[in-house]
Parts: structure tokens; C-alpha cells; sequence
């Protein structure tokens, strides 16, 4: 049987809240997905008690959804994974990684999970250009 995971969707700024925004024009109402911002003003500790305050709220059965590999909110995530075993953390967060991980989350082990939403996210980028002219 599968898990019930939360998405925690973290970026830089307010990237992860108009993205989860722009997910609900295309997918409908996103329940149990949260975003959790780095903003400019904002310590690395704090943000630290968001993430963790918002993976807490699913039980940390949470699936973290981050912008950039490397970046802050990439980082605290990481370590938070040492700690939270269930957690699933991807990077490189696009609409249709999101929409996917809501989709799928409760559907497929989160191996199988992790493996869908990082394959189907790689093909949803397209040099339109290069395709059209390989028709």
C-alpha cells in the first residue's frame, strides 16, 4: 500500500506560491500542498522552522518540491532528510513536476514516485524549435 504524502513546494521568493496558483488554474484545488518561501528578508533558521513547521503538518510524510539544486531552501531540505526518513525531496520544480506529484503521490511507492515525477519533468522541456523542424 502506498503512503499519504503532503507537497511542500520551496523556492526564492514567491516563485512557489504563484506556481502552486498557476497549478490550481490548469489542475484544480491542490489540498494537502503547501508553499514555503525564502523571502530576502528571511534567516536561513527561520525558514528552517517553516519547512519543518510545514513537513510536521503532513506527519512529515511530505514530498519537497525546490527550485534549485544547491540554493537555501535546497540545503535546509536536504539536512531535513537525514532526520525525516519518509521525506522525499526533488529539485528543479516545474508545473508539471507539481501537477504530476499531486496527481501521483498517493498512487505509486515513493521510489516509483520520485523516478515518475524526475522523468516526466525532463520531458516536458522541448526545444519547440528543433522539434517542429525533425517532423
Amino acid at each position: 500500500m502506498t503512503e499519504k504524502y503532503g507537497i511542500v513546494v520551496t523556492s526564492h521568493g514567491v516563485f512557489c506560491e504563484e506556481l502552486i496558483r498557476s497549478a490550481q488554474m490548469v489542475f484544480g484545488e491542490l489540498p494537502d500542498v503547501t508553499p514555503v518561501p525564502l523571502k530576502g528578508d528571511m534567516s536561513p533558521e527561520d525558514f528552517e522552522a517553516n519547512l519543518r513547521a510545514a513537513c510536521a503538518a503532513y506527519n512529515n510524510n511530505v514530498i519537497v518540491l525546490c527550485d534549485i539544486f544547491s540554493g537555501t531552501p535546497f540545503r535546509v531540505a536536504a539536512i531535513l532528510t537525514q532526520e525525516l526518513p519518509e521525506m522525499l525531496l526533488i529539485t528543479g520544480v516545474n508545473m508539471p513536476m507539481l501537477i504530476n506529484a499531486a496527481e501521483l503521490r498517493n498512487m505509486v511507492d515513493k521510489e516509483e514516485l520520485a523516478k515518475q515525477l524526475v522523468d516526466e519533468s525532463k520531458e516536458s522541456i522541448v526545444d519547440v524549435i528543433k522539434a517542429l523542424s525533425e517532423e
